[in-house]
């Protein structure tokens, strides 16, 4: 069906139960604490983009588009780090800082284009649906 090199069942141990291979649990602490700090940081960002909506036209606009991208792409990189440490394997698991600190970028850059797409004082159903394809493009990367 598929041509040889698009199939992908030939990178899996047929026969084999995926569950037993690498048993793997999460640490419910820190699901919730990784839930929370998204939501903090969502709700951090929302009250920004009123600020930001409220000087639209002024140059004062952009440390507070500054901030609101640090906070949101901080919270999602805090989000996704505070997830990962959650997931506890049987073997030890490392972290590179510098590819740690690194991975926060995306977040933040999509967060600032989130920002300069959403944060007007009249945000159109267009504008809403391209600020949460870049969010999420930022939150998947």
């Amino acid at each position: 069906m598929w041509p040889n090199h698009l199939d992908i069942a030939r990178f899996f141990a047929l026969k084999v139960d995926p569950s037993v291979v690498l048993p793997s649990e999460y640490n419910p602490a820190l699901v919730i604490l990784s839930f929370f700090v998204a939501t903090l940081a969502g709700f951090a960002f929302v009250h920004l983009l009123h600020r930001i909506a409220e000087h639209e036209h002024t140059r004062s606009r952009y440390p507070w588009m500054a901030g609101g991208a640090l906070i949101m792409g901080l919270g999602i990189w805090a989000m996704h780090f505070i997830g990962m440490l959650a997931y506890e394997l049987p073997i030890p698991v490392n972290y590179d800082p510098l590819i740690t600190l690194v991975s926060a970028i995306p977040a933040v850059l999509a967060s600032a284009w989130n920002l300069h797409i959403v944060a007007r004082s009249n945000v159109t159903r267009v504008r809403l649906y391209m600020g949460g394809i870049v969010l999420g493009g930022g939150i998947g990367l």
